[in-house]
């Protein structure tokens, strides 16, 4: 039986306990192999878009989660462009991004943005890229006027993403949370 060395037998034990934590990849994100946190991606996004536009001179947008947005882009990312949303392909979602600062510059009407994020490693992106949707919406308020009465921002808005919108989506984009 041969013996090793105390210091041989963690050397030899580090890539089984560090492995999954060394993975490189295009991102500064998906330098492990956990999952990234797409809510913090989507709001630093969010937060990215209004600080460009305010840089424009142009208003800040009130940011809202929708994950119907995150849907979307799961959906892209399988499907291909959807000409409905506005949308963009990044490697690193905390990097300014042309596509990004040209859909904030774009002088909505609007008064709220959702964003949603989908990550994917694929067979043309073995490391993974994110597929960005930017949907800038009415709030409430808007909503109300124009005689769709909701009480709060958590009600389902009239938008493209209706019923039949959701029927086309694929099967794994359908039970996003």
């Amino acid at each position: 039986m041969r013996r090793t060395s105390y210091l041989t037998a963690v050397l030899l034990a580090l890539p089984a306990a560090f492995g999954p934590f060394l993975i490189s990849g295009a991102s500064s994100l998906a330098q492990t192999s956990r999952p990234p946190d797409l809510t913090l991606i989507e709001k630093n996004i969010a937060n990215q878009f209004n600080e460009v536009r305010k840089r424009a001179g142009l208003k800040a947008l009130k940011i809202r989660r929708d994950l119907r947005v995150r849907m979307a882009a799961c959906s892209i990312q399988i499907k291909g462009p959807d000409p409905i949303v506005s949308s963009y392909l990044t490697a690193d979602p905390e990097k300014p991004n042309d596509a990004l600062t040209r859909l904030a510059k774009f002088n909505s009407n609007h008064d709220h943005v959702a964003v949603g994020v989908w990550f994917a490693a694929t067979q043309q992106y073995p490391s993974g890229m994110y597929w960005v949707v930017v949907y800038d919406e009415d709030g409430a308020a808007k909503e109300a006027f124009w005689s769709h009465f909701y009480l709060t921002d958590a009600f389902e808005y009239e938008t493209p993403f209706d019923k039949q919108w959701k029927r086309g989506l694929p099967q794994e984009c359908r039970a996003i949370q």
